[in-house]
């Protein structure tokens, strides 16, 4: 018996950057293509489905870029569902970091949707710290389900492959998916989440389905699908898709099945006082696609210069790209990579304790209300996890020499 998968993740529906950008409309054109993205995955999984019968889809996290997206955000990603749906396509969905509050019970733009997108329209949902079982009756093979949940271990209730009524071996036919990094030990595999590792043991999956890492990866029979569109210059080396994943008595195998996105383009560093020759054509000429995101840097710019450093490049490439971001340096300042070149160590060690102090701040302050203290602790616990990413991240940080 064969089974055949769609392994989606880290579509991040509502997404915004480059505030300046707009579309003939007026909307921000980044958020536009978090949508147009979503909507070619939709088509070329239907596709698929049309050429050779796919048995389920799987949306490991991330959906929406925030826990509370905005309605548009929910009517694209509705849409998508829709079309699915009319093809006869079972889909289970797990909630990502992105989508999900810190705290059990608060709801979400993804808690909403499950009301109105229920099983008996063939869409099962973790969310919300909860994790599911899809038995087998509901599938062609089992799939169970976990979504993020940091901070809070809600373990991993093994005795749900009971569950299942199969002739052989469930663990042998079973589909794990999650949001999270995958863990390994050995031949033990899992989930880590903010840390913590959720371990599923005593299970040999047949594949495990995984979102978060926006470039991909795998290790073993455990696969990062990826994120359909690229957020940023961290991802530039991301190639957008879905994983298509065939399971059969011989095994596992995983093709990946690209989607047209918005290329990124580094032009790289040119030096103002080179600009002349650094500006020839025969540079630039090769990179020119209208629809790429775009940046350059120029070092060694007076500041009585920047200005005119600036129209230079305009004219010079404007209409080549998408959109082009133009950084300048003064002389005698550098760039640096990530705010962990110039946080110390102890600074980002100290986070998690900070987390806990707010927490502790939070629960303990008087005069507050219930719903006062989730909110200033979910705003405080929410930066932090920002100055982590950044801390992670590969933005520039510049400092003067």
């Amino acid at each position: 018996m064969t089974i055949r998968l769609a392994h989606v993740a880290d579509l991040h529906l509502g997404y915004s950057a480059l505030r300046e950008w707009r579309t003939p409309e007026g909307r921000n054109q980044r958020e536009e293509d978090t949508y147009a993205a979503w909507h070619r995955t939709v088509e070329s999984i239907i596709t698929e489905n049309e050429d050779e019968s796919i048995d389920v889809v799987l949306i490991a996290g991330d959906i929406f870029h925030a826990p509370l997206a905005s309605p548009r955000a929910a009517r694209h990603f509705a849409q998508g569902l829709d079309a699915l749906i009319a093809n006869d396509l079972p889909v289970v969905i797990c909630s990502g970091n992105h989508d999900t509050f810190k705290m059990r019970g608060m709801e979400t733009m993804l808690t909403v949707m499950e009301a109105a997108y229920g099983p008996d329209r063939g869409v099962f949902w973790a969310v919300n710290h909860t994790h599911i079982s899809c038995p087998a009756e509901d599938f062609a093979l089992p799939v169970i389900a976990l979504p993020w949940s940091p901070r809070e271990d809600i373990g991993f209730d093994t005795s749900v492959i009971t569950k299942f009524d199969l002739p052989s071996d469930p663990a042998r036919h079973l589909v794990i998916f999650a949001h999270g990094d995958i863990a390994r030990d050995g031949d033990t595999y899992g989930v880590t989440q903010d840390g913590r590792t959720h371990w599923f043991p005593g299970m040999d999956p047949a594949y495990i389905a995984m979102g978060h890492i926006h470039t991909g990866g795998s290790d073993g029979c455990a696969h990062q699908s990826g994120s359909l569109e690229r957020l940023g210059w961290r991802d530039a080396d991301a190639q957008p898709g879905w994983n298509l994943v065939t399971i059969d008595d011989g095994g596992t195998s995983v093709d990946r099945r690209p989607i047209r996105t918005r290329p990124f383009v580094d032009l790289g560093t040119i030096d103002w006082n080179d600009i002349a020759r650094e500006l020839n054509p025969d540079v630039f000429d090769p990179h020119d696609d209208p629809e790429a995101v775009a940046r350059i840097m120029v070092i060694n710019v007076p500041p009585d210069q920047d200005r005119n450093c600036r129209t230079i490049l305009a004219n010079e490439l404007l209409g080549r790209f998408g959109h082009l971001s133009i950084d300048t340096l003064a002389p005698g300042v550098t760039r640096t990579t990530g705010l962990s070149s110039v946080w110390s160590d102890s600074t980002l060690t100290a986070l998690p304790q900070w987390t806990d102090l707010l927490t502790e701040f939070a629960a303990t302050a008087e005069g507050w209300d219930d719903g006062f203290r989730e909110r200033f602790r979910e705003a405080a616990i929410d930066a932090l996890d920002r100055a982590a990413e950044m801390a992670a991240s590969d933005d520039a940080v510049l400092t003067q020499d």
